[in-house]
C-alpha cells in the first residue's frame, strides 16, 4: 500500500491490524532517516501522545500525519534518543 512517498506492508490478525513494515525511501535517507527496524505502538491518540512526549524532553521527527484510509502517525525520540513510532487506527472498532 502506498504511504507517505514509500510503500507498506499491514500485518493482521484474525482481520485486525498489528503491524506494518515501511520501507523507507531514497528522499528519506538522503535526509536523514536511519535505515533501521523503527517499532510502531498502536494508540488512542496520535498528537495527544505527541504533545506529552515533547512536554517531557522528547524530539518530533515526523510530524503526524495520516495514512489515507489506515492509520495517523508520527515519529518521536525521547528525551536521550530512543526512536519509538506512535501509530492509531483512523477508525476505531470495537474488540
Amino acid at each position: 500500500q502506498a504511504a507517505n512517498g514509500g510503500h507498506f506492508t499491514r500485518f493482521q490478525l484474525a482481520g485486525a491490524d498489528i503491524g506494518s513494515l515501511y520501507q523507507l525511501s531514497t528522499s528519506q535517507l538522503a535526509h536523514g532517516a536511519p535505515s533501521l527496524w523503527t517499532p510502531y505502538v498502536r494508540i488512542a491518540d496520535v498528537d495527544a501522545a505527541v504533545r506529552r512526549a515533547m512536554d517531557l524532553g522528547g524530539h518530533l521527527l515526523v510530524e503526524p500525519f495520516d495514512v489515507t484510509g489506515v492509520a495517523r502517525i508520527a515519529l518521536i525520540t525521547d528525551a536521550i534518543g530512543a526512536v519509538i513510532g506512535l501509530w492509531s487506527p483512523l477508525e476505531i472498532s470495537a474488540e
